[in-house]
């Protein structure tokens, strides 16, 4: 049974609907702008549904998650379910990310064993130009670069680094977000999340 929404606390509790989400982000925004106290850092189990939700953002919106993407997602999935605005934002992060951006199932070959399905391109998709060698630049690359720069100068600020990215791969959806210093740091602090413990 979900709870209520006035009841979740963000700095405190993993958000586990798509408006609790919204409202997840909205709180880091506000800490990232004025340094205000931090929302709980996300991890466990919403990891998955919240990764499969930032790469349907991006895909169709050209946006990293922020609470405007994910206003938007909850109006796209309001729409398509047939729902209306306020059931949507206690749908369940699993349940979203299940219809918004479901998987793909394999296909079975004749000795029992799973091969996964070509996926058809989209030509209507929306995204950043192809990097060197035909592949989108990802986060990954951002990050990478990111850390490439830090190690050459440390002191480098998250504006600067944007700054130099941005001349290689200046449509990457990082520059469409509110604050895109704000979604490196996100994306920044995702990744040190996903590293295992040694």
């Amino acid at each position: 049974m979900a709870r209520a929404p006035a009841s979740y606390d963000p700095f405190t509790q993993q958000p586990e609907t798509m408006g609790e989400l919204e409202r997840w982000h909205h709180v880091l925004a506000v800490f990232q702008h004025a340094g205000n106290r931090e929302p709980v850092p996300l991890s466990g189990a919403i990891l998955a549904p919240v990764d499969r939700l930032l790469a349907f953002s991006v895909s169709e919106y050209a946006l990293l998650l922020t609470t405007g993407s994910i206003r938007r997602m909850i109006g796209r999935y309001a729409k398509d379910a047939g729902v209306s605005m306020a059931e949507a934002e206690t749908t369940p992060l699993q349940d979203a990310a299940d219809f918004l951006a479901p998987r793909r199932p394999a296909r079975r070959t004749k000795a029992g064993g799973a091969v996964r399905t070509k996926q058809k391109k989209d030509k209507r998709s929306v995204g950043p130009p192809r990097a060197k060698g035909g592949r989108r630049p990802t986060n990954s690359d951002l990050l990478d670069f990111d850390k490439s720069e830090r190690k050459k100068t440390p002191n480098l600020t998250d504006k600067q680094v944007l700054a130099t990215f941005r001349k290689k791969h200046p449509n990457h959806p990082i520059f469409e977000a509110d604050d895109p210093s704000g979604a490196l740091r996100a994306a920044r602090s995702r990744r040190n999340q996903k590293r295992p413990k040694r």
